[in-house]
């Protein structure tokens, strides 16, 4: 069995190709640009204020702070668990074990519960504001789902995902509530919204907690394979540079459009390309621009080959 590093939360929400540069690093990773900065900075205030909110609510604990190299790492996982062992009702700031069998580690920036298990929430400074989706919502000094009630809020796939991975690894370390499967989310407007996990609330009906289980899945085999990659290079990757909407904000973007150009291009670089467009247009054997260009569009043959 191939050992590979714990993956935290954000892996099972953002593009595969990421995943698997992680662990290669072909190149050096683009510095953090001042736009993405300033996004940083924006959601580490917005989330000491919520803590310091939070702190004026009794028997709050603030776990250790991680420090610079995450060494602390370990330390910190055993002050949340023992934290959470003690009943204490809300956990700022924690981490969760690393496991090396479902290859999962987490840092949830809110735990509230007691001794009969806990829910995870998470703080996002962006608006959660929307018609989309069915959700609970309760007041910040009463960070409890069985007191929260039903209103309508944004549907995000990200955000969502991510509160299922620490569902699932306070389930897997059996320090999880019991009953509906909660996830919340600190937006912009200062309340908590409850998401029930289990139902229908993605896109086409998915299911969050399904969604989540293949997405992370994925990503686990992913590293694996760039991870054997690094000591045998006949090892084949999982995945390849494609364009999608994450690519103007990831540190490997330079390196992903100098690949996604070589030849005459990526189909995925193409206007308006979608994921099973060009999944289509490669299963007929239409593998870059050139090709496409070289179609006869005359014909409506080809036309039905391209989906239209």
């Amino acid at each position: 069995m191939t050992a590979i590093k714990p993956l935290g939360a954000y892996p099972a929400r953002q593009c595969p190709e990421r995943a698997s540069l992680d662990v290669l690093q072909p190149v050096a990773p683009l510095e953090t640009s001042p736009f993405l900065a300033r996004l940083f900075s924006r959601g580490n205030d917005w989330e000491s204020a919520i803590f310091a909110r939070l702190m004026e609510i009794p028997g709050t604990v603030h776990i250790t702070r991680r420090n610079a190299d995450g060494s602390n790492g370990p330390a910190r996982a055993k002050e949340t668990v023992k934290a959470m062992k003690a009943g204490v009702p809300i956990i700022l700031g924690g981490r969760l074990p690393a496991s090396n069998k479902t290859h999962r580690v987490s840092e949830p920036d809110v735990l509230v519960g007691g001794l009969s298990g806990f829910h995870a929430i998470d703080i996002k400074s962006h608006s959660c504001a929307g018609t989309d989706i069915s959700a609970l919502v309760s007041d910040i000094d009463k960070p409890d789902p069985a007191s929260a009630m039903p209103t309508l809020s944004k549907r995000s796939r990200g955000d969502l995902l991510q509160v299922c991975h620490y569902s699932a690894h306070l389930e897997e370390l059996h320090l999880a509530a019991p009953g509906i499967r909660y996830g919340g989310i600190i937006g912009m407007e200062g309340q908590i919204l409850w998401y029930d996990l289990d139902a229908p609330i993605l896109a086409r009906q998915e299911v969050p907690t399904d969604v989540y289980a293949e997405e992370f899945a994925w990503r686990v085999e992913i590293v694996k394979a760039a991870t054997e990659r690094l000591t045998d290079p006949s090892v084949p990757l999982l995945t390849e540079p494609i364009r999608n909407g994450e690519c103007g904000l990831c540190p490997w973007h330079d390196y992903c459009r100098a690949e996604m150009e070589k030849g005459s291009g990526d189909l995925s670089l193409l206007p308006r390309m979608t994921k099973p467009a060009r999944a289509k247009l490669i299963s007929d054997g239409v593998t870059d621009r050139r090709a496409l260009a070289n179609l006869d569009w005359s014909s409506r043959s080809e036309e039905r080959r391209v989906g239209k």
